[in-house]
């Protein structure tokens, strides 16, 4: 006897409003989700996010970098009583994105051999499950899935619910990750530093002006993916797989044996 099979979409829920914005004083915090066997390799996206600084932009050339070889106190010029005198305005600098890469992506992460080299060790924090812990990556602006393995994350779900960022390789086989439409793609399968620099610029433009593939992506999971629709398709299943409520039977009146629906 052959079983019957199912697929049931999963479902999340889309809050009202999307999160707040980030304020423009505080750093870029970017959530990475790697498949843990994966081949695609670390360096090039590594190498991409050591150089994505967009709060530099509008700073003269070399501005950040001239600010974190100075003293602990950057930026801060002291007059003769020692008081902080007022220093430029692009001295006073956020800092450098933060990014957090899920505990389970370790051995991923460890092939890249560059942490040290590209100046990101101080950078990455390594995370206990970001699926099961995922308030903290939902309050990022961008998740990152870098690798291609086709599997679909609940977390990027929940992530285009709430407005952040979804980024991915292209190729992820990933139905719902539209480029242009509900998530930024690489420009190939295989990117190197310059296609993932290329998408995370894409990602945060200078100006955003609301950025309406957040919203758009937002709409995408109420059409498809909402938690509401999930519950009412498996409600469906188990109704068919249980197939129609019993006949209840009564006494026949005339003493005979119980009959259904008599």
């Amino acid at each position: 006897m052959s079983a019957k099979v199912r697929m049931v979409p999963w479902g999340v829920h889309v809050p009202a409003a999307p999160r707040e914005a980030r304020p423009a004083d505080q750093p870029l915090a970017i959530a990475v989700l790697a498949e843990p066997d994966s081949k695609d390799h670390p360096n090039a996206l590594l190498e991409a996010l050591t150089g994505f600084d967009p709060d530099s932009r509008a700073l003269p050339v070399g501005a950040r970098e001239r600010v974190e070889s100075d003293a602990p106190r950057a930026g801060l010029d002291h007059d003769e009583h020692g008081a902080e005198a007022d220093a430029e305005p692009w001295t006073q600098l956020p800092d450098r994105p933060m990014v957090f890469v899920d505990e389970a992506s370790r051995s991923w992460l460890n092939r890249a051999g560059k942490l040290d080299e590209v100046g990101l060790r101080d950078r990455i924090t390594l995370t206990p499950s970001l699926e099961a812990n995922r308030v903290l990556a939902l309050r990022c602006d961008a998740l990152i899935l870098p690798t291609s393995a086709g599997t679909l994350r609940s977390l990027a779900l929940d992530a285009m619910a709430v407005g952040v960022r979804v980024i991915a390789v292209r190729g992820n086989g990933i139905h719902i990750l539209q480029d242009g439409a509900t998530a930024f793609l690489t420009a190939s399968e295989a990117p190197d530093t310059g296609a993932w620099s290329a998408v995370l610029d894409r990602a945060f433009p200078e100006d955003e002006r609301g950025n309406p593939l957040l919203e758009s992506a937002r709409r995408a999971i109420r059409e498809q993916c909402l938690a509401s629709h999930q519950v009412a398709e498996l409600i469906h299943l188990y109704t068919e797989l249980a197939g129609p409520p019993p006949a209840l039977a009564f006494d026949d009146p005339g003493g005979g044996s119980k009959n259904a629906n008599a």
